[in-house]
């Protein structure tokens, strides 16, 4: 879920590019190119209802790193691994949708459009007459900055001298404004342009959803830090409507055997440089 109406979608080429680093840059094919590599459907898998026989359309509005990343053509990313897996356990072929708000994934589900809905939301977050898989991956709040940031340090920072860059996002929103008085807040839709304030010492530390700090400080900003992790509840999962239990179980079936094959923890080890299963 990404801050108010926005679709942001970056490429690993644009982000290595506007770190300040020589590549060339790319753009996002999520909708266009959907998720390949399924092939035809498996002769034996999930045999229960879906808008098209032996296809699974999932619907997100997760388009940005680490979850979807546009390299040479092609799409990949964290999100784009765990649904190309889903489909292929389950046999099905694999048709991806793009979409900018968590509504338009609730409205899409609750018009036959698609089959399973892809969102980060706290599961109370989950309207009713839906039903949520398993959790997939925490997805909390990162302050990004050279250093450890403590309770105290906070504190000592919520005067109207100084001020601080954050991703525009509605629980980064809610935390900040129940966190901080005078502290000014500059809310951005860029995570590059915020990461390299506190790269070059403009802000003390910034505010960012916790996977795609996690993804950058991995990739490029080496030299920043998760100088605190806040717990919201936030995950990564899929939804459907409460009636389609039946694929919601078989979904669940699959995220719990890539939980205890470790495939997500390999998965988070590889984007993040670490695991979030523990937060």
């Amino acid at each position: 879920m990404r801050g108010a109406d926005a679709k942001r979608c970056v490429s690993r080429a644009d982000a290595l590019r506007l770190a300040g680093l020589a590549c060339a840059s790319g753009a996002c094919a999520w909708l266009a190119s959907g998720l390949a590599g399924c092939g035809e459907a498996a002769s034996e898998g999930y045999q229960g209802p879906t808008l098209t026989p032996g296809t699974l359309t999932i619907i997100s509005s997760i388009n940005w790193p680490p979850f979807v990343i546009s390299e040479d053509g092609a799409d990949k990313g964290l999100g784009v691994s765990v649904c190309n897996t889903i489909g292929e356990e389950l046999g099905l072929d694999l048709d991806a949708l793009s979409c900018e708000t968590d509504a338009e994934v609730y409205s899409a589900l609750s018009a036959g459009k698609a089959d399973l809905g892809g969102v980060i939301a706290r599961e109370d977050e989950v309207p009713e007459g839906f039903a949520p898989s398993e959790s997939i991956m925490p997805c909390n709040i990162s302050l990004v900055s050279k250093g450890e940031l403590r309770e105290n340090d906070l504190g000592d920072l919520d005067v109207p001298e100084t001020q601080i860059l954050a991703i525009d996002h509605p629980v980064v929103r809610e935390w900040i404004e129940s966190t901080f008085t005078d502290l000014k807040v500059t809310y951005k839709e860029d995570p590059l342009a915020i990461l390299n304030a506190v790269r070059a010492g403009t802000v003390p530390f910034c505010v960012l959803t916790r996977p795609e700090a996690l993804y950058y400080l991995n990739s490029v900003y080496t030299t920043l830090t998760e100088g605190m992790l806040v717990v919201t509840g936030e995950r990564f999962t899929f939804v459907t409507l409460e009636e389609n239990r039946e694929l919601i179980d078989a979904v669940d079936g699959v995220i719990v055997g890539l939980e205890d094959s470790g495939e997500i923890a390999s998965l988070e080890a590889m984007w993040f440089g670490t695991q979030l299963m523990s937060d």
